[in-house]
């Protein structure tokens, strides 16, 4: 018979961008976020609930953010799933 294995996946249910990082001060002090050394191209704030990053200014800055933090978190999510071969 087949076990079936309980695992805890990190994965937060909240992202924001933005542009500067005045505007993710409030953020990341109310939430208790830390930063996330690990990447470089954008500054990364994190708990277990929430993630904030700081793009940049521009359409080009935001949306390069936002591919490159999804892509993250998905291979994450892969890479820590017991489930996936």
């Amino acid at each position: 018979m087949p076990v079936e294995r309980s695992f805890t996946i990190f994965q937060p249910t909240v992202f924001i961008f933005v542009a500067l990082p005045c505007e993710a001060k409030p953020l990341i002090q109310s939430w208790s976020l830390k930063k996330n050394s690990e990447h470089k191209p954008f500054s990364i704030y994190e708990n277990q609930d929430f993630v904030v990053v700081v793009s940049g200014v521009g359409k080009l800055a935001m949306a390069a953010a936002v591919a490159y933090t999804m892509c993250l978190y998905a291979n994450k999510r892969l890479a820590t799933n017991p489930h996936v071969r």
